[in-house]
């Protein structure tokens, strides 16, 4: 077992006691009336779960990647530096441009980035998802998003 894979389990399962613990002083709730904590803790509940079955796999050495030698490059590390970059800037863009014209972008470069070929398909689906979720929390959920500088939104 490599010690950096370790280090970073151990440090995902002590993240997730912190976020759980957090929770818990928001207020987790009841079955049937749920706390403002109630979602983190099961994230991080599910975090910790994850974390322990990637601790056990790798003290049983049956994953391949763990202690094996991986290229890092610069070239392996653009699409992960590229998605970091459009989550950050969705985060700060999303008040300002509004949550249609922001999710579409932001899920046009994650398309993009996966499948360049593809320009129609990396178009049509991200403006398809845009709305369709931009509906479903407005109107189903009675969530109030931002409409930006556009005012797009109903």
């Amino acid at each position: 077992m490599r010690r950096m894979s370790l280090c970073a389990t151990l440090f995902l399962m002590g993240f997730s006691v912190l976020i759980a613990l957090s929770s818990v002083r928001l207020g987790i709730g009841q079955p049937h009336r749920m706390g403002p904590g109630f979602l983190p803790f099961l994230a991080s509940l599910i975090l910790f779960v994850l974390s322990c079955a990637i601790l056990v796999k790798q003290a049983r050495g049956t994953d391949e990647d763990i202690g094996g030698k991986r290229s890092r490059t610069a070239r392996s590390l653009l699409k992960p530096s590229i998605w970091v970059l459009a989550i950050c800037g969705y985060a700060l863009l999303l008040e300002i441009a509004g949550f249609i014209v922001t999710t579409f972008f932001f899920m046009s470069l994650i398309f993009f980035t996966m499948q360049p070929e593809k320009r129609y398909q990396n178009l049509l689906v991200p403006a398809g998802i845009a709305v369709l979720s931009f509906f479903i929390f407005r109107t189903l959920l009675k969530v109030i998003l931002p409409t930006g500088i556009f005012r797009i939104g109903w």
